[in-house]
């Protein structure tokens, strides 16, 4: 953040072209600098964007970390493994 802006979420979001096929929206952390140490919390970036849920204001040095959905990973991994099983299957046939 620079000249002091201030900056939403989705706003975040956007500047970073959306997020990605694998992200996890819905569990996404805010992890933010308090007096007290730092304060680490789940937010649905996912109700955010529908607005279904508050969008917020970051402040400076926060942290917004959009992890990768395992549920995600795992459907993409078995898809390319039945490909590459079909592809083999009729090259070998053929």
């Amino acid at each position: 953040m620079e000249n002091n802006d201030s900056l939403t979420a989705s706003q975040v979001i956007a500047m970073a072209a959306g997020p990605t096929r694998m992200a996890s929206m819905t569990h996404a952390r805010l992890i933010r600098k308090t007096a007290s140490g730092l304060d680490d919390k789940e937010v649905n970036l996912k109700k955010v964007l529908q607005a279904k849920a508050t969008d917020f204001f970051l402040q400076p040095e926060d942290i917004l970390y959009v992890p990768n959905s395992r549920a995600k990973a795992i459907a993409q991994q078995g898809t390319t493994s039945i490909l590459s099983l079909i592809t083999s299957a009729a090259l070998y046939r053929f």
